[in-house]
C-alpha cells in the first residue's frame, strides 16, 4: 500500500516538466517520495497490520473525545458563557488571542479567593491591632500615674498617690501599679506575636496577589501585542493589493522625539480614530440611502429608482473607504513631530508633499489643485480611558512611573492604587525611620543612620520631641509611649547648651505643645513647654528689641551667630504662632506679644520694598537689611506666619493680614516668572537684587511652601491678585506644578535643594527638543546645588492643595514622590539619609536623618492620604507651624476642648508678681508648676483625675 503511495507521489521527470529543473516544491516532494520509499521497503507485512490497528484504535479515541467534549471539528475551546468561534475562519493569532484570554479569565477567577483571603487577613489585624491599642491605653494611664507620682515627689507638689489611694504609701502603690504594668505588657506581648503570624500570613498572600496581577498583566500585555500585529499584517496586506504601500523614496523622512513604545502608541491611536470616523460615515450613509428610498418611494418613483440611490450611495461610501484607507497609510508610513514637538501626547499631523513641505494646515481636507495633500487628524495618544505612558527622565532612569508605565518595572510601590494601601506604606515608613532612631540615636538630636550613631546639636532629643504628634497621628501608641516617657524623665531644660532661637521654637516648643493639645492636656508637655518657653525669653532682650539668633538656656543670655553680626529674617519673625499659643494655655498673654512686636516692627521698616524685605535683621540697631529679595532660604516663614497669625488669633489681627496681602502683592509684581510666555512654561519665583535690581532666575525647594500657603489663604477668602491677574488658587496651582516637576524631571526623582530656570522671551523658540533631559528644558541642576535633604515644603503645598480643591492628583503626585524616597533614602539598618547628588542613579548617599523627616514629611504624606470623610484637621480649626506642628485656632473646639484647664491670667500675675523672669526665672517656673498643680487638685477630683486631667 505505501508503495502504490510512493508511485502516485512520484513527480514529473526534467523532461518532462514546464521549466528548467525543478522547483523548491517539487525537490522537496521528491525527496518525501524516496524516503517512504526506502521506509516501505524496511516494513514487514506483520508490522503492516500492527500499524493499520493503531490507526483504527485512535481514530476511534478521537471520536469519542471529540463526543464527549461536545466539540465539532473546526471549533476552538472557549470559556463558559462565551461564544463558540469557528478555528477555520481565524488566523493564528487570533486563536492566540482566544487562548490567552481564557488564560486571563482563568487567573481571575484564581484570584478571587486570594483577595478575599487577603481582606479577612487584614480584618484579623486590625482586630488585633484594636485590642493591642486598648492594652496600650491602660498601660499609658497606668505610666502617666507613676511619672506624674515621681515628678510631684521630687518637685515637692502634691502627690497624687496618697490621694488616690487609702492605706497604702505611695511607694506600696507604685509597686502595684508596676506589678499591674507587668500584667499588661505581657497581654501586648501575646497579641503582638499574634499580630506578627498574621502579619507573616498577610504578606504571603499579598505576595500572592501580586502574583496572579503580574500573570495577568503580562497575558493582557500578550493579547495587546498580538492584535496590533494583526492588525499591522491585515493592514499591510491590504495596502499591498491596492498598490498604495509602496512609500515614496523621495519622501522626507521625520524623526519624532517619542520613544519606540510611545510612537507605536500614537499610531494605534491613530488607526482607532480612522476605524471609528469610517464606522460613523458608514452609519450616516445608510441611514442616508434609507431615507431617500423612502421619500421616492412617497413620490412614486419605481424600485429601479431607488436602488439607483442605493447604487450611488454605495458608490459614494467606497470613495469614503478608499479615502480613510489613503489617510490610514499617511498615518503609518509619516508620523512627524508639531511644531510644539507633542506628537503622540495631543494630535498627530500628517503630511504628504510633492513639492516641498506646505505651511498651510487644514483639519481632514485633501488638496487637489495644489499638488499637495496634506491632513490633521487630532487623535489621543492612547485608547480612551488608558493613562498617557510616561516619558519623563524619572520614569526611565529610575524607574518610577505614572499612568501605564507604573507597574511592573521593579517598583512593587507602583502596583499599589489604592488610597488607604498607600497610607499605611507611608505608616510603615514612619516606623522604619522610628526603629533607626530608636536603636542608633535614642534620645539624640539627630540619626546618623549609616554610621550606627548619632549628632548632637542642641542636646535636647531634636527628632523624638519634633515627632511627638507625628506618633500620635499615626496611632503608634507603643512608640509614642517611649517618647512621653523619655521627655518626663530626660529632657533636661537647665543644661548649658546654647541653641537656636527660631530652630528650638519651631521643633521643640511648636512640639510640645502640639502633643499637649492632641492629648487632650497632658500636662507632662505643658511643663516642659512652659519651662523652655520661658528659658528662650532672653532672646528677646536686645538693644533694639529684635531677637538674638541665639539664647543659652542656663545662662539665660542671647548672643548673635558665631559667623554673623545679625539673624535672619525669617528667625527673628517666626515665633509668633508658637508663643501665641504657649501664653494662652499658661495664663501670660504677654508672651505672644513679645513675639508679635517683632513683627510689627518688620512691617513699620523702610528697608521693603513693596512689602518683600531683605533677609537679615541686626539685633543692635533693629535694621532689616541685606542685598537680596527671597522667599528662600533665610525669608520663607516670614510670609508664612504673616497669615497663619491671623489665622491662629481667629482672624482678629487684621495689622499682619494687611502685611500678608501687601507682600504677596510685591511677590507678583516683583519675584513672579515664567519660563516660556506660552502655556507649555513653568512658573516660579525668582530672586531680586535689592532697589529693583537684575533678576536671579534661582528658586529654592524651600519656595515650594507658596502654594500650599496661597491656597490656604483663598480657603480664608483672601486674595492678592488685581482684578487682570490670576486668583491666589489659579497661582497655587502653576506653582505647584513647578515644585512637582521639580522632581519628575530629575532622573531619581527627588528634587534638588536649588534649580536655575532657563527664560525663552519669545513663543517660537521655546526648547522643546530638550523636554527628554534634566529639567525638561525649563530649568537647570548645578552639581553643588544637587543634594536633597529630605525637605517637606513640595508635600505641605500638596496636602494642603488637596485639602482645599480635593483634587486627588495631588495625592498621586505625593505618593511618586515618596516613592522615590522609599528606594532611594531607606536605609537597610534602619531610617532614611540625605542624598549627595539626585542627578545619579543610584544617588550617592550623605549620613543624615533630618527631624524633618519624621517630624514634617512624613507626616503631611500620611495625611495627604488619608481617605477619612471628615478631616483630621479641619483647616479653620488647626494652624501647622512651619515645622508641621498643629495648633488649634482660637476659639475652635479643638482649642476650648482644654480652655477650662488654663490657669487665669489675674490669677498667674498676683501669685507670681514677686519674681522677675529675667532674675528668677527657675523660681518663677517652679512657683508656677505649683500653682498649676493646686488649680488642678482644685477643679478635677481625685477621682476622675487620671483620666480627665493626665489623660484625657
Amino acid at each position: 500500500m505505501l508503495r502504490a503511495a510512493g508511485a502516485q507521489l512520484d513527480l514529473p521527470s526534467r523532461q518532462h516538466s514546464g521549466f528548467n529543473g525543478y522547483s523548491k516544491e517539487a525537490k522537496e516532494g521528491q525527496g518525501m517520495v524516496h524516503r517512504i520509499r526506502l521506509a516501505a521497503q524496511k516494513i514487514s507485512p506483520t508490522e503492516l497490520c500492527l500499524l493499520a490497528l493503531l490507526l483504527v484504535v485512535c481514530s476511534g479515541v478521537a471520536a469519542l473525545l471529540v463526543a464527549n467534549q461536545s466539540i465539532q471539528p473546526g471549533t476552538a475551546l472557549t470559556p463558559p458563557g462565551q461564544p463558540t468561534i469557528n478555528i477555520n475562519s481565524m488566523s493564528n493569532a487570533d486563536v492566540q488571542i482566544q487562548r490567552i484570554e481564557h488564560e486571563k479569565a482563568q487567573t481571575l477567577a484564581e484570584l478571587e479567593p486570594a483577595l478575599r483571603r487577603q481582606a479577612e487577613l487584614q480584618a484579623d489585624v486590625a482586630s488585633k491591632h484594636q485590642s493591642i491599642d486598648k492594652l496600650q491605653s491602660k498601660i499609658q494611664g497606668l505610666s502617666d500615674l507613676l511619672v506624674q507620682a515621681r515628678y510631684n515627689h521630687s518637685h515637692d507638689l502634691p502627690g497624687i498617690a496618697q490621694e488616690a489611694t487609702a492605706g497604702k504609701t505611695p511607694d506600696e502603690q507604685n509597686a502595684l501599679w508596676e506589678q499591674d504594668l507587668v500584667q499588661l505588657k505581657s497581654q501586648v506581648q501575646q497579641h503582638q506575636d499574634l499580630a506578627v503570624t498574621m502579619a507573616a500570613q498577610m504578606k504571603a498572600t499579598a505576595d500572592e496577589v501580586a502574583e496572579y496581577r503580574k500573570r495577568y498583566q503580562a497575558k493582557d500585555d500578550a493579547v495587546k501585542q498580538l492584535r496590533r500585529r494583526n492588525m499591522e499584517s491585515h493592514e499591510s496586506k491590504t495596502l499591498m493589493q491596492d498598490g498604495t504601500g509602496i512609500k515614496d523614496p523621495t519622501a522626507p523622512v521625520v524623526r519624532t522625539s517619542l520613544d519606540d513604545n510611545a510612537a507605536s502608541t500614537a499610531q494605534d491611536s491613530v488607526k482607532d480614530q480612522v476605524v471609528r470616523n469610517k464606522a460613523t460615515v458608514d452609519s450616516d450613509l445608510m441611514h442616508g440611502t434609507t431615507d431617500l428610498a423612502h421619500k421616492l418611494a412617497q413620490q412614486g418613483v419605481g424600485r429601479k429608482t431607488a436602488g439607483g440611490a442605493q447604487q450611488e450611495a454605495s458608490q459614494a461610501k467606497a470613495a469614503n473607504d478608499a479615502a480613510v484607507e489613503e489617510k490610514q497609510d499617511m498615518t503609518d508610513n509619516k508620523l512627524i513631530s508639531d511644531p510644539d514637538g507633542q506628537t503622540g501626547v495631543g494630535h498627530v499631523d500628517v503630511v504628504k508633499s510633492a513639492e516641498g513641505s506646505a505651511d498651510k494646515e487644514t483639519s481632514g481636507s485633501v488638496d487637489q489643485g495644489s499638488g499637495t495633500e496634506e491632513v490633521k487628524m487630532l487623535s489621543p495618544a492612547v485608547n480612551p480611558g488608558e493613562a498617557a505612558l510616561d516619558d519623563s527622565v524619572r520614569c526611565r532612569m529610575a524607574g518610577i512611573c505614572e499612568g501605564l508605565d507604573a507597574c511592573g518595572r521593579g517598583d512593587d510601590l507602583g502596583c499599589i492604587t489604592d488610597t488607604a494601601a498607600r497610607q499605611q506604606k507611608v505608616r510603615e515608613g514612619m516606623q522604619w525611620a522610628w526603629r533607626g532612631y530608636r536603636e542608633f540615636a535614642w534620645g539624640e538630636d539627630e540619626l546618623l543612620p549609616h554610621s550606627h550613631t548619632s549628632h548632637r546639636w542642641f542636646g535636647l532629643g531634636l527628632t523624638l520631641v519634633d515627632s511627638l504628634d507625628t506618633l500620635h497621628i499615626m496611632g503608634l501608641e507603643e512608640e509614642l509611649s517611649d517618647a512621653r516617657g523619655w521627655v518626663a524623665r530626660n529632657l533636661m531644660l537647665d543644661q548649658d547648651t546654647t541653641v537656636n532661637l527660631f530652630e528650638t521654637t519651631i521643633r521643640i516648643l511648636g512640639g510640645l505643645l502640639s502633643a499637649f493639645y492632641l492629648t487632650g492636656g497632658d500636662r507632662i508637655y505643658l511643663y516642659k513647654a512652659v519651662e523652655l518657653g520661658m528659658r528662650m525669653t532672653p532672646g528677646f532682650h536686645s538693644p533694639s528689641g529684635m531677637p538674638w539668633s541665639d539664647v543659652n538656656l542656663q545662662k539665660l543670655e542671647g548672643t548673635p551667630p558665631a559667623w554673623s553680626a545679625s539673624s535672619s529674617l525669617s528667625e527673628v519673625t517666626s515665633l509668633t504662632l508658637e508663643f501665641f499659643t504657649l501664653g494662652s494655655a499658661m495664663g501670660h498673654p504677654d508672651l505672644g506679644k513679645l513675639a508679635r512686636e517683632v513683627v510689627a516692627k518688620v512691617g513699620k521698616s523702610g528697608d521693603c520694598e513693596e512689602g518683600v524685605c531683605p533677609v537679615w535683621v541686626n539685633p543692635h540697631s533693629g535694621e532689616v537689611h541685606g542685598d537680596k529679595l527671597s522667599l528662600g532660604s533665610r525669608g520663607d516663614s516670614y510670609y508664612e506666619y504673616l497669615l497663619k497669625h491671623w489665622i491662629l488669633t481667629g482672624k482678629t489681627d487684621d495689622a499682619l493680614l494687611k502685611q500678608y496681602k501687601q507682600a504677596m502683592k510685591g511677590v507678583r509684581g516683583l519675584l513672579l516668572q515664567r519660563t516660556s510666555p506660552g502655556p507649555e512654561g513653568l512658573t516660579y519665583i525668582a530672586e531680586r537684587r535689592r532697589r529693583k535690581g537684575p533678576l536671579e532666575p534661582k528658586m529654592d525647594h524651600l519656595v515650594c511652601f507658596l502654594p500650599g500657603l496661597l491656597a490656604l489663604g483663598h480657603f480664608h477668602g483672601v486674595n492678592t491678585g488685581s482684578r487682570y491677574d490670576s486668583n491666589d488658587l489659579e497661582l497655587a496651582e502653576e506653582l505647584m506644578l513647578t515644585c512637582y516637576e521639580m522632581y519628575r524631571r530629575i532622573p531619581t526623582g527627588l528634587s534638588p535643594e536649588i534649580v536655575f530656570f532657563t527664560q525663552h522671551d519669545r513663543g517660537d523658540d521655546y526648547p522643546k527638543q530638550h523636554h527628554m533631559d534634566v529639567g525638561g528644558g525649563d530649568f537647570m541642576v548645578k552639581r553643588q546645588d544637587s543634594h536633597n535633604l529630605l525637605r517637606p515644603e513640595t508635600v505641605e503645598s500638596l496636602f494642603l492643595l488637596h485639602q482645599v480643591t480635593g483634587d486627588p492628583q495631588y495625592q498621586d503626585w505625593g505618593w511618586h514622590i515618596f516613592r522615590a524616597f522609599e528606594k532611594f533614602s531607606k536605609v537597610k539598618s534602619g531610617g532614611y539619609t540625605n542624598l549627595d547628588s539626585v542627578l545619579s542613579v543610584p544617588p550617592p548617599h550623605r549620613d543624615k536623618m533630618e527631624s524633618f523627616w519624621s517630624g514634617e514629611a512624613l507626616k503631611y504624606l500620611y495625611l495627604l492620604l488619608d481617605t477619612s470623610t471628615t478631616p483630621k484637621f479641619p483647616l479653620n480649626e488647626w494652624v501647622f507651624n512651619t515645622e508641621a506642628h498643629p495648633l488649634p485656632v482660637q476659639g475652635s473646639p479643638a482649642e476650648e476642648a482644654v480652655r477650662h484647664q488654663y490657669l487665669s491670667s489675674a490669677e498667674m500675675t498676683h501669685r507670681l508678681s514677686g519674681y522677675r523672669e529675667s532674675q528668677h526665672l527657675a523660681e518663677w517656673v517652679q512657683e508656677w508648676q505649683k500653682l498649676d498643680a493646686e488649680y488642678v487638685a482644685q477643679q478635677f477630683p481625685a477621682s476622675t483625675r487620671r483620666k480627665s486631667v493626665y489623660r484625657l
